[in-house]
């Protein structure tokens, strides 16, 4: 069964490019299909990636997070190339970009490729510590496909045995879930060789052989050399050298049908010391003269150095002690210059992730003061609502207290004025509310006062204002209503508040009732009050009458 590469997204990129309207569209498309391309084809990937690389610098301003993304991919590619030395160079210059407001998935992938470079330079702790930083980072945001290679990377560099084995089946989870071919290829590949490492042969060859026939079903060449080297490598430890020596050998004939890159480095290196295990020294010398022309290509500098250390074998094996000698001293200068440029890129790396962690250190700094200071604006706004309702509301009926029922009361009657609209207002006033006081005492007259409140709140639309304006006496304003339509609210909460009655401590019923006035404002007649303070002594005058004719009684006002 052959598997195609995905192109829908691929398809999808491909038409964002052509109809991108913006620049800055058109390198996020460009960006994005190079790193879907990696793998599948590197070569439009390293083309995309170049030329999103210029479009990023020469944009005015140049777009950083372009620039980032670019050389991530870059970085990445030379990695598959073996070019370790510029696949760093591109992961710190890409940090560099980063340093302000840092998008994950680029933070994520620079870190990554960082992670891989020093894995081949055989750094492995520092290797274990940009893909630790990866990983946290791509859970954090949630960005699960990053999640499952940073899994492989950190199982990759990780000295525990069976946390690492964990992490290989968790990303190979994930690669199987979304359908994703080169990663369950590769995480297989990666999970046999700690398997080998482990010398647990046979586990290791069952998943190499199913991690090459992915490769070959989904027809990429290069991991399916690079998965060989694993199966040979395998059979060499397991002293099978005839099959190590086929599968070796088989994967070199692939060489020419692509660009050598980092797997055929190691399959060449793999094939020498295989020949020197067989005690084959001609062979061997062979094979690991062209693996050594291939590393000084690819500037695989760790694996100049092996080829140099099997070399002086053999040359002493042969009697050769002097080129041994030589093959020796290469070896070990090679290895104190890469000890010692490695120490200080990785200097210059960590430094660049400490000034981004800062950088994000300051921003959740900078992020939690912001919301500390809005809960602190939030609750400010709460209590000065609080002590605002306290302010303008009566505390025993909460009703609008004199002075905010007046202010919303000339606000109202300004309108009225404005627009030639009627308005009215009403005085009321408790019923023999000072021998409430006397026979009951004070508890009663205030229960008295919040009952009649209550009764106002449940007879009155919500545009008409009602007011406690001042010891047993309450005031309502309303809006757009004439003289006869004051009378029907009277009428009403007369009605109400003889439904209301209070019980004495010796159970006795005290009856409730009002004595209201009212008086009614219509704007451009001579009559009409001039001020809302008319309107009111009107009212006021009104509620007089009521009461002299005795409870439960209202009155309207006239001349």
């Amino acid at each position: 069964m052959e598997i195609e590469q995905p192109t829908q997204p691929i398809n999808q990129l491909e038409e964002q490019i052509a109809q991108a309207t913006s620049i800055q569209g058109k390198i996020l498309a460009m960006n994005n299909l190079a790193w879907q391309l990696r793998i599948w084809d590197p070569e439009r990937a390293l083309t995309l990636s170049t030329e999103a690389l210029e479009l990023s610098k020469n944009n005015v301003p140049a777009d950083e997070h372009g620039i980032a993304k670019s050389l991530v991919t870059l970085s990445f590619l030379d990695g598959e190339k073996g070019k370790l030395e510029d696949s760093l160079s591109r992961s710190l210059e890409a940090l560099s970009y980063l340093k302000e407001k840092p998008e994950p998935d680029i933070l994520i992938g620079a870190w990554y490729t960082l992670g891989w470079a020093n894995y081949y330079l055989s750094d492995y702790p520092v290797s274990l510590e940009y893909g630790l930083k990866a990983l946290k980072l791509a859970r954090d945001v949630g960005l699960i496909e990053w999640e499952g290679w940073c899994l492989d990377l950190v199982a990759s560099t990780y000295k525990d045995h069976a946390q690492a084995l964990q992490m290989y089946k968790n990303a190979y989870d994930i690669f199987e879930k979304n359908a994703d071919i080169v990663g369950q290829s590769r995480i297989l590949n990666n999970w046999a060789y700690t398997l080998l490492e482990a010398k647990e042969y046979v586990a290791a060859l069952e998943l190499a052989t199913k991690s090459q026939q992915l490769a070959k079903d989904a027809g990429i060449k290069q991991d399916v050399v690079n998965v060989a080297a694993t199966i040979g490598e395998i059979h060499t430890a397991t002293g099978d050298y005839e099959q190590s020596q086929s599968g070796l050998h088989g994967a070199t004939l692939l060489f020419d049908q692509y660009p050598h890159d980092i797997s055929s480095v190691y399959i060449q290196v793999d094939l020498g010391e295989m020949f020197l295990k067989k005690n084959d020294l001609e062979r061997s010398e062979q094979e690991l003269l062209k693996a050594l022309a291939i590393t000084q290509k690819t500037e695989m500098r760790n694996e100049q150095a092996r080829c140099h250390l099997a070399l002086s074998e053999i040359y002493e094996r042969q009697g050769r002690f002097e080129q041994a000698l030589e093959q020796h001293k290469k070896f070990h200068d090679l290895r104190e210059s890469i000890v010692g440029e490695t120490a200080l890129k990785q200097l210059a790396a960590l430094r660049v992730s400490h000034q981004i962690e800062t950088a994000q250190h300051d921003a959740n700094l900078h992020r939690l003061q912001k919301e500390k200071l809005q809960n602190e604006l939030d609750e400010q706004k709460r209590i000065y609502a609080i002590l605002e309702e306290l302010a303008t509301r009566d505390p025993l009926t909460n009703l609008f207290n004199r002075r905010h029922f007046l202010h919303l009361a000339e606000q109202e009657w300004k309108r009225a004025m404005r627009y030639q609209h009627p308005i009215s207002a009403l005085m009321l006033d408790v019923d023999q509310f000072k021998q409430i006081n006397d026979q009951y005492g004070h508890a009663y007259g205030d229960k008295a006062l919040s009952t009649i409140a209550h009764a106002l709140r449940a007879t009155l639309r919500s545009s008409e204002i009602a007011g406690r304006y001042g010891g047993d006496e309450f005031v309502v304003l309303l809006p757009e209503t004439l003289a006869q339509n004051g009378i029907q609210v009277a009428e009403r909460l007369l009605q109400t508040v003889k439904e209301y009655t209070l019980s004495s401590d010796q159970e006795n019923a005290i009856e409730l009732s009002l004595s209201i006035g009212i008086a009614c404002a219509i704007h451009g007649t001579d009559e009409a009050p001039r001020t809302l303070d008319e309107l009111l002594n009107r009212a006021d005058q009104a509620l007089y009458h009521a009461k002299r004719a005795g409870k439960g009684q209202f009155n309207i006002y006239s001349d």
